[in-house]
């Protein structure tokens, strides 16, 4: 769970569009599916709030 942290974190630090951020935002929340919930949801999160910051 924390490298695949760390490639999302990268993605929304430094995204190609809005677009790559939001589809990142998705992978996580997809990822959430497979996990439990609270190991992922405080990352997603972080991921949405770095997409509104851009």
């Amino acid at each position: 769970l924390a490298g695949m942290a760390m490639v999302v974190e990268q993605r929304v630090i430094i995204p190609e569009s809005h677009r790559s951020c939001i589809d990142g935002l998705r992978r996580t929340v997809f990822e959430q599916q497979l996990r439990r919930v609270e190991d992922v949801s405080d990352e997603a999160r972080s991921i949405a709030f770095g997409c509104r910051r851009e």
